[in-house]
């Protein structure tokens, strides 16, 4: 135990032994460590703990240890109840409806739709002082080596108050548990502060925590998801515009694709009659939390999908403030409909602000009608009309077309158009940022495959290697939607061969490069060399498939980034997995990096994977701690165990050389990689 306390400790190694020793004592103690040395780390790995605290025994969450530290967590920290809530939810799916796990995730979706409520019992403090067994016990040793000590005795406090226990014992007929139990505890806790082991404290009320709280028969109703679910999208102002993003989202769907992109203006800027608001979403907030000022519709966009309508969101924020409306230039509805109600009392109203509320009745109305039936045309285009009139009394709208000419200076391009008609331009910290709204799909899966992602770059940075990997972050909303971090001034392959083809130019990416960066090609080339032996380690160890054109893009930089991570872990698309190469590798990037890096390729391959297997048990807990559940299709107990086995534990140093030389080879002479590409341009037309 003294490793938590040393400066070797680090998270997962708690979360590695939360996953090995299964008893409640160990566990509170870890939890306890955990808050008081790396709090700041229990949001990043979340998922591994919602998935052991699963595990755990108890009736109740409040029971659990692992569940007290991540409400602790979500006191402190403003969108952690809000991403722990959606989270919780997303797992009800999983299980039936009668499963022990559903009723739990139900009932902590609840309680996190309100952390700032007394969601946690109370027991009532009595006046008579009652000390328990534990505390008897260090009374009768006092003075011995055994004895209590202020450190001990504050560090029972401290414990006490992490667990919300009571510092006097509750009568006696709540008690659940027999005496001799408790003194077995206190026995325990004697023999450990004999060989020094001062900590172990925490022992004292073990059997308080157990049982004190029982299940409530509410969260096993029929109508309990659908009362959480409700809760979580009003419990504030970022949840009901989450909600409100989504259902643009899932409207979208019944539309049909030409119209799309005029339904999706038009909602936005509908929303846009609400903003702007203190909303500050949980993927706006680096650096501190941020106020969302207004969407800049016109460069929002649809993105393709054969079955749903996930769309990009472009806007505006600023600095937060206290008081958004003290800084805003143009008077405008708050988004909430009660403070619309609040601010409605009011007599002397300007014209402008009459005709808003006016419109936003009128568009209501076009609302409901439509979500009653399908979407009409003559009911899409009043609604455009109306909003075309009064948007232009709002803001004016920003050039549609982009000037620029080059797909890296395209971001720059739309936040300089956006710039330079935003009424909110001056506003401290002002800036544009951007989100992927998908709906319709487990997030769950592309969420683990990110977290890996980061902890790798972690890794290859605290190594020193030259290799780089682009990563993204995604926030689950909802039991089948998320949030996307956009990579911004990135187009796929097949986006870049498409233009080059309606150009009228060779599909060549050694071209392209060549002319995207004219002097600057070289150093571009860098970047790509060194993304594309990362992209190639990570391909192979978390086996991603479906890897055509598409799924892959170049950034502002010349970097390589995989996207759509559907297919990991051993999984593939159809009954049949074409991709049998180790990792993609095309002749094409052969050409983009030049013979003179190809010949440092495996010398740069083999120093990053052997970063990676020195800290291969960081890796395999990510996805040990959440394949005991069953929770997501593709990451279970055996995908874990092959996950470990490519990292080749049982290798020496030498036999691991010519092993991975060996996949190098595979992978760059498998002509099932060319194959896969012309299978995806014939069937879904993605460029080769």
């Amino acid at each position: 135990m003294h490793v938590f306390d040393s400066e070797y400790f680090a998270f997962w190694m708690g979360v590695k032994c939360l996953f090995r020793y299964q008893d409640r004592a160990t566990h509170q103690y870890i939890c306890y460590r955990m808050l008081q040395t790396r709090k700041e780390e229990v949001s990043e790995y979340f998922p591994q703990l919602f998935h052991l605290m699963l595990l755990e025994d108890g009736a109740s969450p409040w029971n659990r240890p692992i569940f007290r530290l991540l409400y602790k967590v979500s006191l402190q920290e403003r969108h952690f109840a809000q991403v722990l809530g959606m989270y919780a939810l997303s797992l009800t799916d999983s299980f039936q409806s009668g499963d022990r796990r559903h009723v739990l995730c139900v009932e902590i979706a609840e309680i996190m739709a309100l952390p700032k409520r007394e969601n946690a019992p109370k027991r009532k403090q009595r006046n008579t002082k009652k000390i328990t067994m534990y505390l008897r016990y260090l009374r009768m040793t006092h003075g011995t080596k055994v004895g209590r000590s202020p450190s001990t005795e504050k560090m029972l406090i401290q414990q006490k108050a992490f667990y919300m226990l009571p510092m006097c014992s509750p009568r006696r007929k709540e008690r659940r548990g027999g005496s001799l139990e408790s003194l077995l505890v206190a026995m325990l806790s004697g023999v450990a502060s004999v060989f020094g082991t001062e900590h172990h404290a925490f022992l004292s009320d073990i059997l308080e925590t157990s049982d004190a709280y029982l299940l409530k028969k509410k969260y096993r109703t029929k109508t309990a998801l659908r009362r959480s679910t409700q809760l979580l999208s009003e419990t504030s102002k970022e949840s009901e515009f989450i909600s409100k993003i989504n259902a643009i989202s899932n409207s979208l769907i019944l539309v049909q694709r030409p119209l799309r992109e005029q339904t999706l203006s038009t909602e936005l800027n509908l929303m846009n009659l609400y903003l702007p608001e203190n909303i500050c979403l949980p993927l706006m907030c680096r650096g501190g939390h941020r106020s969302l000022l207004r969407v800049s519709s016109s460069f929002c966009k649809v993105l393709d999908s054969a079955a749903r309508a996930p769309f990009l969101l472009i806007f505006e924020t600023a600095k937060e403030k206290d008081t958004v409306q003290e800084v805003f230039l143009s008077p405008s509805p708050h988004f909430t409909e009660s403070s619309e109600e609040k601010r409605g009392g009011g007599g002397g109203r300007s014209e402008k602000e009459t005709v808003l509320r006016t419109a936003i009745k009128i568009l209501g109305g076009l609302k409901e009608l439509d979500s009653n039936s399908h979407v009409d045309l003559d009911i899409l285009a009043i609604k455009t009309r109306v909003m075309k009139k009064i948007y232009e009394m709002h803001a004016p709208l920003p050039p549609a077309q982009s000037r620029a000419k080059k797909h890296a200076e395209e971001w720059r391009e739309v936040k300089s158009q956006i710039r330079e008609s935003s009424p909110y331009k001056s506003l401290p910290e002002w800036k544009v940022q951007s989100v992927i709204v998908k709906t319709g799909s487990d997030m769950k899966q592309e969420q683990l495959a990110t977290q890996i992602l980061r902890v790798i770059r972690k890794i290859w940075e605290a190594e020193k290697t030259r290799i780089s990997i682009q990563t993204y972050e995604v926030v689950i909303t909802g039991r089948s939607s998320g949030l996307i971090e956009t990579i911004t001034g990135a187009r796929s392959i097949h986006q870049i061969k498409k233009v080059m083809k309606e150009r009228g130019k060779e599909q060549s990416l050694a071209l392209y490069f060549d002319e995207e960066w004219e002097g600057g090609a070289e150093d571009a080339k860098e970047q790509f060399f060194r993304s594309l032996v990362g992209c190639s380690i990570v391909s192979y160890i978390l086996q991603i498939k479906d890897r055509h054109n598409g799924n892959i893009l170049i950034d502002s930089k010349g970097r390589m980034v995989h996207i759509d991570f559907g297919f990991v872990l051993g999984a593939h698309p159809g009954f049949y997995s074409v991709e049998s190469a180790p990792f993609k590798f095309s002749v094409e990037y052969a050409e983009v990096v030049g013979p003179e890096r190809m010949g440092k390729f495996r010398e740069e391959f083999l120093r990053g994977f052997l970063a990676l297997r020195k800290n291969m048990d960081h890796i395999v807990t990510l996805v040990e701690s959440i394949s005991l559940n069953n929770t997501i299709p593709m990451v279970t107990i055996s995908a874990a165990e092959a996950l470990r086995d490519r990292f080749e534990p049982g290798m020496t140093e030498e036999e691991f050389i010519e092993h991975t030389s060996g996949l190098v080879t595979k992978a760059m002479r498998n002509v099932f990689t060319g194959i896969y590409d012309s299978f995806q341009y014939y069937t879904q037309g993605y460029c080769r």
